[in-house]
């Protein structure tokens, strides 16, 4: 290999070994991309399941005013519903809150649904997603759930993936999800940074 090697130029063979590297990163960034993006859903699915079940806490907080008697039922309930309507965060992600009838008790986006039964409320593939929170919430009292549902401002259904808790004192759920296609859209950014961050030094170390 060397006797081969040998027959080049310097310069050919700094040039060869610029290639050899380009292709072992390209390599290791193909090979480090399946791992990143399944850490990277992992953590958002454990950041939404945080943030949910510290909206919940809300819900608990003016539970125990009533239990203290520092408040009526009802007006408590009125308030941990505003408290939640305006609860965000990342900008635009929210919380809503069903029942286990399934009817909605109060979207902060879509507030047209408040009050109305949900049983039958079918996402584009025919998946009953309110009656599957309610499912979830009865037999493990939270989890994850997949469905499609609109972004806000935009009528076109994507997919999404919420937590949703159970409330049972006063028999809601709560609830709040995320995009799968903004995540996707995440990964690929810091992937491209990577790789640009890449090509840039080896096309340095090329030149010098």
């Amino acid at each position: 290999e060397s006797v081969m090697l040998n027959r080049f130029k310097l310069s050919t063979r700094i040039f060869l070994l610029g290639i050899l590297i380009i292709v072992a990163f390209s390599g290791v960034i193909a090979w480090m991309y399946p791992q990143f993006k399944q850490k990277m859903f992992a953590a958002k699915y454990l950041k939404t399941r945080h943030v949910v079940e510290t909206a919940w806490g809300v819900l608990d907080f003016y539970a125990q005013q009533v239990k203290n008697k520092a408040l009526p039922a009802e007006e408590a309930r009125q308030q941990a519903l505003q408290a939640v309507k305006n609860l965000r965060y990342e900008k635009d992600d929210y919380f809503w809150i069903n029942d286990l009838q399934p009817k909605m008790i109060m979207h902060p986006i879509k507030s047209d649904l408040d009050g109305k039964d949900l049983s039958e409320n079918k996402d584009p593939n025919g998946k009953r997603l309110f009656v599957a929170f309610v499912d979830k919430v009865k037999t493990e009292g939270s989890g994850f759930v997949d469905y499609y549902w609109p972004k806000p401002g935009q009528a076109q259904a994507v997919p999404k993936i919420s937590f949703v808790k159970g409330f049972p004192e006063w028999g809601w759920i709560i609830g709040s999800g995320i995009y799968i296609d903004d995540v996707e859209a995440e990964i690929n950014r810091i992937f491209f940074q990577i790789a640009l961050a890449v090509l840039a030094i080896t096309i340095a170390g090329l030149l010098l």
